[in-house]
């Protein structure tokens, strides 16, 4: 079960168009969602950059990610990438 004493969840995303891609409807109120049910941490559109991500999933193990943003997975380093 998570708790709300501490940031078990890490939730990310962009509301706002970068690398070409559109803005994503309902980011914000997505994670605000989850949050209520989950507790944890929100980082949004500036604040949600590859430096704060590395810095916080380094700082603490996070039972749950959850990314709301346009991403390519791909196997190993065949041009995957997550847009922050």
């Amino acid at each position: 079960p998570f708790s709300r004493d501490e940031p078990a969840a890490l939730l990310v995303g962009l509301t706002v168009a970068r690398g070409g891609f559109e803005p994503l409807a309902h980011v914000a109120e997505e994670l605000r969602a989850i949050r209520a049910i989950t507790g944890g941490e929100v980082l949004l559109d500036a604040a949600f950059s590859p430096a704060a991500l590395t810095q916080r999933l380094e700082a603490r193990p996070y039972r749950l990610l959850h990314v709301a943003s346009h991403a390519r997975f791909a196997d190993g380093r065949a041009g995957g990438f997550l847009e922050t």
